[in-house]
Parts: C-alpha cells; sequence; structure tokens
C-alpha cells in the first residue's frame, strides 16, 4: 500500500495538474501558439509547487500524441481543431498525468464526450483484482457503441515514483492480458477515440526526449550534457526547450540527434492516426484503494 506521505504528494500533484488543465481550457484558442500554450502551463506547474512530470503535449486534430513544441515552434491552433492537452506533474517523483479534449467546433463535440464517458466506465470498474485486459474490454464497448473507434496501439500505464510508464499496461481494447490491478498501484488510464481506422502510426520527428543509459556516455562533453539533464529530470521526459541553456539552442536538435544515435537518450516521436481520422482523448490518474480508484486528477470536473 501506498504510504501516508506519497498520498499526499500524489494528491497535490494531482491538484496542480487539475488546476493547470482548467487554465489550458480557458487559454486554448484559435490563433494561439502552441509554443506559448506548452510554456505557460509548464511554468504555471512550477508555480503550483511541482514540477513537470513531461513537456506539456498539445496535439491537434489527427495528431494523437506526443506533440510538444521545439525550439522557435511557429504553429497554431487551428480555427475548428480538436485539441488534446495532456499535462504531467509530480512532488518529488511523485507522478499524477491527465489530458483533456477542447472541441472547437461543435462536429467534434460527441466524440470528446465519447473519450470522457469511456475514461468513467473505466474508472467505475477499476478495481484491485481485476484482469487489465477487461477494462480494455469496457472502453472499447463504450467506444464503439457511441460509432467510433479506439485506438488500440495506444494505451494508459502503470506510474511508479520517477517511471511515468511502468511496465503495466491499461488498454483501450478487448485483450487477453491475464495481469491484474493490485491494491496500492497508480494507473494513468486514458481513452483515446477516433473517427478513423483505430491505429496511430510514428511521424517522422518528434520533440520530447529521456535518458535511456547514462552509462554510453564517452566523451567528456557528452558525459557533461548527459549528467546535468539527469540531474534536472532524472529518467523523466524532457524537452529540447529545457535545455537551451545546457546546449547552443542552435545546436540542440543535432546534438541530440547524435545522443538518440548512440542509444545514450531516446525520442519520443510523434503519433498520428494511419488514416488520417481525428483523435480525442480524456485521462486521469488514480490509486487503487480498497472502495476502488481513487481519482487524483478529476477531469471530469473541467470537461
Amino acid at each position: 500500500m501506498i504510504d501516508q506521505d506519497a498520498m499526499e504528494k500524489y494528491i497535490k500533484a494531482g491538484e496542480i495538474v487539475n488546476a493547470t488543465l482548467k487554465e489550458a481550457k480557458r487559454i486554448v484558442k484559435p490563433g494561439v501558439k502552441i509554443i506559448d500554450i506548452c510554456e505557460k502551463l509548464e511554468n504555471l506547474i512550477r508555480g503550483f509547487g511541482g514540477k513537470p512530470a513531461f513537456p506539456v503535449n498539445v496535439s491537434v486534430n489527427e495528431i494523437a500524441a506526443h506533440y510538444s513544441s521545439p525550439i522557435g515552434d511557429t504553429s497554431t491552433i487551428p480555427n475548428d481543431g480538436l485539441v488534446k492537452v495532456d499535462v504531467g506533474a509530480h512532488i518529488d517523483g511523485y507522478i499524477t498525468d491527465a489530458a483533456i479534449t477542447i472541441p472547437l467546433s461543435r462536429k467534434y463535440e460527441k466524440m470528446a464526450y465519447t473519450a470522457l464517458k469511456a475514461l468513467i466506465e473505466a474508472q467505475k470498474n477499476f478495481t484491485a483484482g481485476k484482469k487489465l485486459g477487461k477494462i480494455g474490454l469496457i472502453i472499447e464497448k463504450t467506444v464503439k457503441q457511441e460509432g467510433f473507434n479506439p485506438i488500440r496501439n495506444l494505451t494508459g500505464h502503470l506510474i511508479t515514483r520517477y517511471n511515468l510508464h511502468a511496465g503495466k499496461i491499461v488498454p483501450n481494447v478487448k485483450t487477453v492480458l491475464t495481469s491484474k490491478i493490485n491494491l496500492g498501484e497508480v494507473y494513468a488510464i486514458e481513452p483515446f477515440v477516433t473517427n478513423g481506422y483505430g491505429e496511430v502510426i510514428e511521424w517522422i520527428d518528434g520533440y520530447i526526449y529521456r535518458i535511456r543509459n547514462i552509462k554510453k556516455a564517452k566523451t567528456r562533453i557528452e558525459k557533461k550534457i548527459v549528467e546535468e539533464i539527469y540531474s534536472r529530470y532524472r529518467t523523466l521526459p524532457f524537452s529540447e526547450r529545457w535545455i537551451k541553456d545546457i546546449i547552443d539552442p542552435d545546436k540542440v536538435r543535432k546534438v541530440l540527434a547524435d545522443l538518440v544515435k548512440k542509444r545514450i537518450i531516446e525520442k519520443y516521436n510523434v503519433f498520428i492516426e494511419k488514416t488520417g481520422g481525428y483523435v480525442a482523448q480524456f485521462e486521469n490518474t488514480v490509486i487503487v484503494t480498497e472502495k476502488g480508484a481513487y481519482v487524483v486528477t478529476r477531469v471530469e470536473e473541467i470537461a
């Protein structure tokens, strides 16, 4: 079970994520620069007393996940867009992760509602002892009943201290997974819903990274860069925007590409729906208690 100190930190991190997403709903408007949204929300997390657990994701339309503005990003929120904002915060490594969808056109409201409905149904059934594959079935049924498809190759995930993706997954479709939900575990549950086929593919690029193997750094410069990144973010994801003071901004992309090639760090490529379908997402972090899923991020309040 989770001790009292950890529980308090999860609850505080959940409150920070909830407040940050409320601000996201206020500021996401057509014409606003995505980099301004990312940086404002990341600074808000810091201002509330937490640290970002990963760069804020602002994924628009057919982009399902992992879009966080690179240095110098000029992209803006489009008219009539379907915007996913995914935010994570941690207190002393205790991470909460949540997302909302903001439909800027009424024609996408049902899709967004369906993602939220699937999340709520999953939470109701998220109890100790239940197989995670059964949660996927609940999400899939809920989504298909509304006339959409779940994205089968995106999942929720177990969270542990300083580890955003800690092994177990929460599927969005029926699977044969036999692993069970255990008391005291922390999960991000995140249904993804689309009017497309229901799979994502990797885009050619990505702007989020994490330390993979610090021991592979061999040269003095590599060691200095990687050790400084690790001291700030450990193995949590980070943005190229966050290391402009470590590496010359004009050289960041090249240096990071070299570290990826050497398998010192890894890159998260942007995910897009393979048929160009638009994507909606809602996500909460829950703690498994004897009474069921204790929701610490409460995105239902924001939708």
